[in-house]
């Protein structure tokens, strides 16, 4: 949020159609997390994973996921989960992949969607959830979905989640 309380709008170029195209964040986390990333593309590329340096942001590690998108089919594995991200949902799915539960939930279903979305249009998603949580009826995230690149085939291999839980 900016100083007034109210969500920030982000721009950004989505070259696939060549407009100015823009995201609002609610959270400080997640927009640091969007400039960092912005700021390691180029007009001819997405960042790699390779560009993304821990030593960069730390602060924001605690509230990052790397997934990794896999083709023919496509599936997506988590690499990593930060440890807030862990201790909010109370499990580390590192090394899962999305629905390995054994039942398909209608929340893998809305999290499949939004990250087939930002590998199909090379453009970052941002999203507020519900989630039932066992100390209240629910609680309220934010989540930020940037796609990362294999700069050799131009494929989006990697997604760089951030999540924060709203008041």
């Amino acid at each position: 949020m900016d100083a007034g309380g109210t969500a920030r709008k982000i721009e950004f170029r989505d070259r696939e159609v060549e407009e100015v195209r823009s995201v609002s964040l609610n959270s400080i986390p997640l927009q640091e997390l969007f400039d960092y990333w912005s700021d390691r593309q180029t007009r001819q590329h997405l960042p790699s994973r390779q560009q993304i340096d821990p030593v960069d942001i730390p602060h924001l590690l605690s509230i990052l996921s790397l997934v990794d998108v896999e083709e023919h089919p496509r599936r997506f594995r988590y690499r990593l989960m930060g440890t807030r991200v862990v201790d909010w949902f109370r499990r580390d799915f590192t090394g899962c992949y999305l629905g390995d539960s054994g039942t398909e939930s209608q929340d893998d279903e809305l999290l499949r969607r939004g990250y087939n979305t930002v590998v199909e249009t090379r453009a970052p998603l941002v999203d507020v959830n519900c989630t039932p949580h066992l100390d209240r009826p629910y609680r309220q995230y934010e989540q930020l979905v940037l796609p990362l690149e294999n700069h050799d085939d131009r494929r989006v291999n990697m997604l760089l989640v951030g999540m924060t839980q709203l008041p």
